[in-house]
């Protein structure tokens, strides 16, 4: 049995184990040939115990529709995983309002009435792990869209400058910032105080060097700039 297995694993086969039986039922998924109902529910729930003990298998479930994901007319639909987004009654984020801008629809609410608390809490933690938005984060950018660039990057365009690898380009945004700042609602700026206050204190600063012979220019940040001239923060009326 021993060297049946080392020569099927050598000419590619896999062995048949729970991942493989769990990407013969995605195969389903990816087919349209899942109805809702208690057995989805029961395949989530086998979902969840592999997750459990092998959290490698998350890359499996790219791209796959086996998620129910509310519909704007109310009804819920396959959807994948990086096609949706948590909002009640799993947890309180606001982007259920916010699809004009994510363009991610809410996790359907059935299975908040069809897992028990224990399994919802690992539900949620394994749904984020596969990409599930759940909120909004501060990410690292190029300092080109800055509007203090041409201060930050005056070492660049000198005569004999050239960029290395020891070049630093940092700064930072929010996604689409500018989208949820204009829709001036509470559950926006609840959004981007929440992706503030998680984040490090560098996304504050821009920095920018073209390689180790010049000393780091600094200016604010995308990030900054943007919010500090912006009314990001609703009145109380």
């Amino acid at each position: 049995k021993r060297l049946a297995r080392v020569f099927l694993e050598h000419v590619g086969v896999k062995p048949f184990d729970e991942k493989a039986l769990l990407e013969l039922r995605l195969a389903d998924y990816r087919e349209g040939c899942v109805e809702p109902g208690s057995k989805h529910v029961e395949d989530v729930k086998r979902i969840l115990r592999c997750w459990k003990k092998d959290e490698s298998i998350e890359e499996i479930f790219d791209g796959v529709p086996f998620l129910l994901g509310r519909h704007e007319d109310g009804e819920d639909i396959w959807l994948a995983p990086e096609e949706l987004c948590l909002d009640e009654p799993y947890q309180r984020s606001g982007l259920a309002e916010h699809f004009d801008i994510h363009e991610r629809y809410p996790l359907s609410p059935t299975y908040s009435k069809s897992l028990t608390d224990s399994n919802l809490r690992q539900f949620v933690a394994f749904l984020r792990s596969i990409g599930v938005q759940d909120e909004l984060e501060v990410v690292e950018v190029g300092v080109w869209r800055n509007p203090a660039r041409a201060e930050l990057m005056v070492d660049k365009y000198k005569q004999g400058a050239r960029t290395t690898n020891s070049e630093i380009d940092e700064d930072y945004t929010i996604d689409t910032l500018d989208e949820y700042l204009d829709s001036e609602t509470v559950s926006a700026s609840r959004l981007i105080w929440s992706a503030l206050t998680k984040a490090d204190q560098n996304i504050a600063t821009a920095r920018y060097r073209p390689n180790q012979n010049y000393s780091i220019k600094e200016a604010p940040s995308q990030l900054v700039t943007c919010l500090a001239t912006a009314a990001w923060i609703p009145d109380k009326d």
